[in-house]
């Protein structure tokens, strides 16, 4: 990867002495490092489970995570963990705005109507 920069930036050194870089940069309050998109999934077969996590913010940081689960599950089961440890991720990261991407329609319909109740007893209190 560092080479593959350092001979574009041999390349293109005539194009950035002959023109202006202009950055913007946004002021540190209205910055994304908060808000993190993640992207879970887990797998079971009958050599071991594992699940896979990706984090992202808004800044364009990446973490990517792979976890070897050291018992046995099920799909749904190693899909929730791959969840889970997404979520723990997002706090280590002390994000304040997630969205969560998952391939898992039993975990994201569970989650998604856990919201909803939580949402409407908040409501009526």
């Amino acid at each position: 990867m560092a080479l593959a920069v350092v001979m574009a930036a041999r390349k293109l050194r005539h194009y950035f002495l002959a023109h202006t870089i202009v950055e913007n940069v946004k002021s540190t309050i209205f910055t994304d490092k908060n808000k993190w998109t993640i992207f879970v999934d887990g797998s079971s077969n009958p050599q071991g489970s594992g699940a896979g996590i990706i984090l992202e913010n808004g800044e364009g940081v990446l973490i990517e995570v792979s976890l070897e689960l050291a018992f046995h599950t099920t799909n749904n089961q190693a899909e929730y963990k791959a969840f889970l440890a997404g979520l723990r991720l997002a706090e280590d990261m002390e994000a304040e705005e997630i969205k969560i991407f998952t391939d898992s329609q039993l975990v994201a319909s569970q989650i998604s109507e856990s919201t909803k109740q939580k949402m409407i007893g908040s409501q009526n209190i």
